[in-house]
């Protein structure tokens, strides 16, 4: 796993003040947005989409995309696996901090180098605008905002902490009670908010970071709703989602390593 560290920003639960953090574990946010097939993304390049993107994304690649599908007899059983093939382009930003992809099924933006919300939704809302002026999706299928960090804590100094003393106990589960003793760990799980409908997909795992020996601990939280959505309604749900995401992280970590990270209030 390699890690570039960006800026990150979480909710407070005292005050609701939203802040950055100096010292952000944030490897990597992607947005996705989930539409019923469109055959024509698959079966010619999408040079009209690349037109109206290609000043902000100006570097291009197109790659395979493998499917699986299981298909069963009228018994139930197993008959045969189907490979699906789909193309995936790529659009990359001159920086090559950013980084759209599209396919028969979904357009994704993606960065390396997340900022805030405010920067990231803007990026997203441009994006989605071009891709709607080709397409015209009348709705989409799932809406999802994933973002994945790690936690390495050689880097913010706190390498004779226990993690028991920076991540909270639903979190690192079992590492709790067996750290010290402790070689590999994953957990999963995914639940949906009853109030707005929001899912969670969490993972948490210890990994180990640009080829060092140092356990790290992986935070992967996709956030999304899988229901049909109007288009003008796509940015409500993103900003919901992204709310979710705020609040998420400090319920995971502790005052420590919330102070550790040196985060600075926004305005």
């Amino acid at each position: 796993l390699v890690v570039l560290l960006g800026n990150f920003e979480r909710r407070g639960a005292a005050m609701n003040k939203r802040a950055k953090y100096k010292n952000c574990p944030l490897v990597e946010v992607i947005f996705q947005l989930r539409f019923p097939t469109i055959l024509s993304i698959n079966t010619k390049q999408p040079a009209e989409f690349q037109e109206k993107i290609r000043r902000d994304y100006p570097y291009y690649d197109e790659g395979i995309e493998e499917q699986n599908e299981l298909l069963l007899n009228a018994n139930g059983k197993a008959a045969q696996v189907k490979t699906n093939q789909n193309k995936n382009y790529s659009f990359i930003s001159i920086d090559e901090t950013y980084k759209v992809n599209l396919t028969s099924t979904f357009i994704a933006i993606s960065t390396r180098k997340y900022t805030q919300w405010e920067e990231f939704s803007v990026k997203v809302e441009q994006v989605v605008k071009a891709f709607q002026e080709v397409y015209e999706v009348p709705f989409y299928t799932r809406i999802g905002l994933r973002y994945i960090d790690v936690i390495q804590r050689s880097v913010l100094n706190l390498t004779s902490e226990k993690w028991s003393d920076l991540i909270k106990p639903h979190v690192l589960g079992i590492v709790t009670q067996f750290e010290d003793g402790m070689n590999s760990y994953m957990s999963q799980a995914e639940f949906k908010d009853a109030a707005d409908g929001v899912w969670t997909k969490t993972h948490f795992e210890l990994v180990n970071v640009n080829n060092n020996t140092e356990n790290s601990l992986l935070i992967d939280c996709d956030y999304f709703k899988p229901e049909t959505t109007k288009t003008d309604m796509m940015m409500d749900v993103a900003n919901m989602l992204h709310e979710h995401s705020s609040s998420f992280l400090m319920t995971a970590i502790t005052e420590k390593l919330d102070k550790a990270m040196e985060p600075e209030e926004l305005v």
